[in-house]
């Protein structure tokens, strides 16, 4: 498998449909994702935001946080449009979508049953066949737009 190819299968099978099993080959044990973004959407919702560029180690930790979007988003799915490679480091941009339709609050917010879909982009840096390494970022104020009635225009 390419590197393309273990980033196309980490963005739709493992977070897009939220494949547990698939992760645990696909990611490394020490896998680190850098996160930006969170921060806005917590502090537009009244919470405590994480560190800005705060990291999360570890698969176990990177598979927590999967569990925990599709239990709030059960029919959540990636859809990438583009998608570049080098030997190890893969870029891509993709549409995040689903409805809050889960049997867990989000951020604080109970389920709604509203339909979202925002943009997203990523780098993996893979070795060996496995994710070591990831950057991401959303659109997450037109994702908190979606789900709740800020009325914000994006």
């Amino acid at each position: 498998m390419t590197a393309a190819d273990v980033y196309r299968t980490i963005i739709e099978d493992v977070v897009g449909l939220g494949d547990v099993e698939l992760a645990g080959k696909l990611f490394a044990d020490d896998f680190v994702a850098h996160r930006t973004g969170l921060h806005t959407s917590f502090a537009l919702l009244g919470g405590p935001p994480p560190a800005p560029g705060a990291e999360l180690p570890g698969k176990r930790r990177f598979l927590q946080g999967l569990s925990r979007i599709k239990a709030s988003f059960p029919d959540w799915s990636c859809t990438i449009h583009h998608c570049v490679a080098d030997t190890e480091l893969v870029a891509g941009a993709f549409t995040v979508s689903g409805s809050f339709t889960g049997s867990e609050p989000f951020l604080g917010l109970p389920p709604n049953g509203r339909r979202f879909a925002f943009e997203e982009a990523g780098i993996l840096r893979i070795r060996d066949g496995q994710a070591v390494e990831g950057w991401f970022v959303g659109d997450e104020l037109a994702f908190v737009n979606t789900l709740t009635d800020l009325g914000l225009h994006t």
